[in-house]
């Protein structure tokens, strides 16, 4: 029987519950990585380059627990993310004035990368 719980294309069904919950007793010492890896070889969940459906399973069983439906273990760890853990660039002041002037007239024009240079906290303050 269908439930209410939906995620990415999947809809979620009370076999899925029952088979979730079980695997959670079964493997009391599993991590919900090693849980969601269990769940996507049972329900053949794979990439068609091969690899397991590991984040997106991950996410249904969340969906599943905040529905009230199951209850996942708790976390083993919280690895650092430097995206969101990182300060905002600084905020630079510029002139915005409109240039109203021919291309020819403003040579040399240089369009360069700056990721992993020392601009690039420099542009990221420009584009803040």
């Amino acid at each position: 029987m269908e439930l209410e719980v939906k995620y990415q294309g999947i809809v979620a069904t009370t076999e899925h519950v029952v088979f979730i919950k079980k695997l959670i007793r079964e493997n009391p010492n599993d991590s919900r990585r090693a849980l969601s890896q269990k769940l996507c070889i049972a329900l053949n969940w794979i990439q068609p380059n091969g690899v397991l459906r590991d984040m997106v399973c991950r996410g249904f069983m969340l969906k599943l627990e905040s529905a009230g439906y199951i209850k996942l273990p708790e976390k083993k760890c919280n690895p650092n993310n430097p995206l969101t853990n990182r300060k905002p660039p600084k905020k630079i002041e510029v002139d915005q004035k409109l240039i109203v002037s021919r291309l020819s007239e403003i040579k040399p024009l240089e369009i360069r990368q700056v990721r992993g240079t020392s601009e690039e906290k420099f542009y990221n303050s420009l584009m803040s």
